[in-house]
């Protein structure tokens, strides 16, 4: 691992929502990597992915919510929609208060995309945009201005 890089959390997956997925195969899910620990503060512990966390935290203005809650059969953790929705650096009950269930939030924030990202990969293609517009702008000027030599040596 490069020098200051962070472990990064797994994304979410559909298969997070009952935890059916073999770690075998796959590598552990988001509920599987993060687990239930409570840290030293009481708010979840994070292990490998702390640093991660606490990087995103200042830049979302505030904590991370617990990553799994007690929802399932006889109290098992499952992956909190409030926890996701916090990892795509939205809005606190952007999605999680609304009147929707568990599955459904799950599901829109698994179709959603991190506005971060999107801006950034925006404001990129923007300016590649305008580069390529500059260069063809240079050339047509420069393919006129050939032209007009031309006629006028003709």
């Amino acid at each position: 691992m490069l020098p200051g890089s962070v472990t990064l959390l797994p994304t979410p997956k559909a298969s997070n929502n009952e935890n059916r997925q073999s770690a075998d195969r796959y590598g552990p899910n988001l509920g599987m990597a993060l687990g239930t620990t409570p840290g030293w503060d009481d708010r979840p512990a994070f292990g490998t992915y702390t640093p991660a966390i606490k990087r995103w935290e200042p830049i979302l203005g505030r904590l991370a919510p617990a990553p799994t809650e007690p929802t399932g059969r006889g109290g098992a953790q499952r992956l909190a929609p409030r926890f996701v929705e916090w990892m795509q650096g939205l809005p606190d009950g952007w999605v999680t208060d609304t009147d929707t269930t568990r599955n459904e939030q799950l599901q829109a924030l698994g179709n959603g995309v991190v506005p971060q990202q999107a801006a950034h990969a925006l404001h990129r293609l923007l300016a590649i945009r305008a580069t390529v517009l500059a260069s063809s702008s240079t050339a047509a000027t420069d393919n006129g201005a050939r032209l007009a030599t031309s006629r006028q040596a003709a």
